[in-house]
């Protein structure tokens, strides 16, 4: 819904939000997509806390904060990464080789960089990965 033209403009009174619940094609997407919604809907006061499972009332697992600092866009006709990147991984050291656009190497820009939505379509002026890094809330 935020790919809408009218969530981007300022005098339109709606809002549109994104829920980024796991991979597309996992099985287990859509039980942390129901339970997501159902914890949102409860938060933003549309549903009481008894009308959701009981499961998705209780505390959550601990939260990150990551900032995405940059996107790493496919430059050249030919890009790979070096492994088969999932998304959450978590690179340990600045300028590990991550894959090559054309050749050229994309490396990690800091530690402790985190891969967020590696790509399987990797062509000329798509997003092959997110890089993050986590902050304190």
């Amino acid at each position: 819904m935020r790919d809408y033209g009218f969530f981007a403009e300022p005098d339109d009174p709606r809002a549109a939000l994104l829920l980024e619940a796991g991979q597309h094609w996992a099985a287990d997407t859509l039980p942390v997509t129901e339970e997501a919604f159902d914890r949102f809907l409860v938060a933003a006061g549309s549903l009481a806390p008894d009308d959701i499972p009981a499961a998705h009332r209780a505390a959550p697992p601990p939260q990150r904060i990551i900032q995405v600092t940059e996107t790493v866009t496919v430059r050249g006709a030919s890009f790979s990464f070096v492994a088969e990147y999932l998304g959450m991984e978590e690179i340990e050291k600045a300028g590990t080789v991550l894959g090559y656009d054309d050749g050229t190497p994309v490396v990690t820009p800091y530690n402790n960089c985190i891969l967020i939505m590696p790509s399987r379509r990797l062509s000329a002026g798509q997003t092959a990965v997110r890089l993050g890094r986590v902050v304190d809330g």
